[in-house]
């Protein structure tokens, strides 16, 4: 479960950075984590970036009715758990951004995705 956690604040990291939004001091988020590790989440990219997250618990179900509603002007800076529907149609619909790690270069063959094509991004 730590390993998780891991994964999904380091997400979370690096969706404020691809947000545009990295020079603001606060932005807004979608969370649908669960009430206790929002707070965890929102603490950690405080502690790392000085950036403030405002956001409150929500659903998946929440979150993706109000992504369709406000597409493409949306009110959120950072969608952090959402289903993965809602992944798939922000790829469709061009609603999202795919970070490629600089840390990537150099990687051997065996370790490289030659299909960016069709992941979700």
């Amino acid at each position: 479960m730590k390993a998780k956690f891991s994964a999904v604040v380091i997400t979370a990291v690096f969706s404020v950075v691809l947000a545009g939004s990295a020079m603001a001091e606060d932005i807004n988020a979608y969370m649908g984590l669960s009430p206790e590790n929002n707070v965890k989440v929102v603490n950690f990219i405080k502690e790392k970036t000085g950036i403030t997250v405002k956001q409150n618990f929500q659903s998946f179900g929440e979150i993706e009715a109000k992504v369709k509603a406000e597409a493409p002007n949306f009110n959120a800076d950072m969608i952090l758990g959402c289903g993965s529907p809602l992944a798939f149609m922000a790829k469709k619909n061009g609603w999202s951004v795919p970070y490629v790690s600089g840390n990537w270069k150099g990687v051997t063959d065996v370790f490289q995705i030659t299909d960016r094509e069709n992941q979700v991004k």
